[in-house]
């Protein structure tokens, strides 16, 4: 006899939750922990049953399937436990449904990496391999900065103040980065093949190298895009990006890269161990999140002042304790 989906367990990405139902009666302990927690930022799971009105429902069965409902509150997924399982895909799929009430509240998830100092946050956003982890890395484990998170972040605006709000704890750090900084990391590559060492990557939690770490809210004081220089002797370039610059490095990149979560850019639906992807993910984006991105994109652009900032690990590193310390 089919057994009826029921309430099963809650997912938790800080404040912002959903409820899990199924069919299948041991879907808590697939959700409550795995190697995608530390990439889901404060990801917990818990058999309460939560406060919220959205949800997913999986259904296990031999085909695969999703459905989103219209009003985007309800993800319906049916599969094999196993392709649900090796794909990640609930953990994930909570990720992208929780991004509308995390919008709707003024909060997004980008990509980026950010460290507190006394609680005064250092946002640095810029394209892959333009050395934010290494200069997270940098300030962390010689400076006395705690990492909030590196890779994603959850950030927002309240009462006219930007806020880091949490992020992932883990570093997946490119060998090509390694050689220059931090290199005493080179132990973590275990790979047998290392002749290209761009796409050579490992990933090292934070425990393992002594980087404190923060998990509560912090007032964003500085947001860089920035470009390390491996040559030790390049000087420090400093420069607020405004409207005479290149619009990709200006509001048209904070929006790219503020939007990429709410539209499912980031996240499609995975499932098996490839991963494949599978079902198609509509945007659930609307004008209420568009005008808190807005919101969030004129304070870091106008109040705030968004630099670009170049040079080699010493000069930023020196010049981005000169502002917070």
């Amino acid at each position: 006899m089919d057994i009826k989906p029921k309430f099963r367990c809650s997912i938790f990405m800080r404040q912002h939750s959903l409820n899990i139902f199924s069919n299948y009666l041991n879907i808590y302990s697939v959700l409550k922990k795995g190697d995608f927690v530390p990439y889901i930022p404060g990801y917990k799971c818990s058999k309460q049953k939560a406060k919220s009105n959205y949800s997913i429902i999986f259904i296990q069965t031999k085909t695969f399937s999703a459905q989103l409902s219209h009003d985007f509150k309800t993800l319906t997924i049916s599969g094999s436990i196993e392709d649900i399982t090796k794909g990640r895909t609930i953990p994930y799929m909570a990720h992208y449904l929780l991004e509308r009430p995390r919008q709707y509240t003024a909060q997004l998830t980008t990509q980026g990496a950010a460290v507190s100092y006394n609680n005064n946050a250092v946002v640095l956003l810029g394209k892959r391999g333009s050395g934010k982890s290494n200069i997270t890395l940098e300030l962390c484990r010689k400076h006395g900065y705690s990492l909030i998170g590196n890779d994603i972040l959850l950030m927002g605006l309240a009462n006219n103040q930007g806020i880091v709000y949490d992020g992932t704890k883990n570093f997946v750090l490119r060998l090509s980065s390694i050689k220059h900084y931090n290199t005493d990391l080179t132990k973590y590559f275990t790979q047998t093949n290392l002749k290209d060492a761009w796409i050579t990557k490992t990933s090292i939690p934070h425990e393992k190298i002594n980087v404190k770490t923060q998990s509560k809210p912090a007032v964003i004081k500085k947001c860089f895009y920035v470009h390390l220089e491996n040559n030790p002797n390049t000087p420090l370039l400093v420069k607020k990006i405004d409207h005479r610059d290149s619009l990709y490095m200006g509001r048209l990149y904070l929006y790219e890269t503020f939007s990429r979560y709410i539209r499912g850019v980031c996240i499609p639906i995975l499932k098996g161990e490839k991963p494949e992807l599978s079902s198609y993910l509509p945007s659930l984006d609307d004008q209420i999140c568009h005008d808190n991105r807005l919101n969030l994109i004129n304070w870091l652009m106008d109040d705030l002042g968004f630099y670009y900032i170049s040079g080699s690990m010493d000069v930023i590193c020196r010049y981005i304790n000169s502002k917070i310390k």
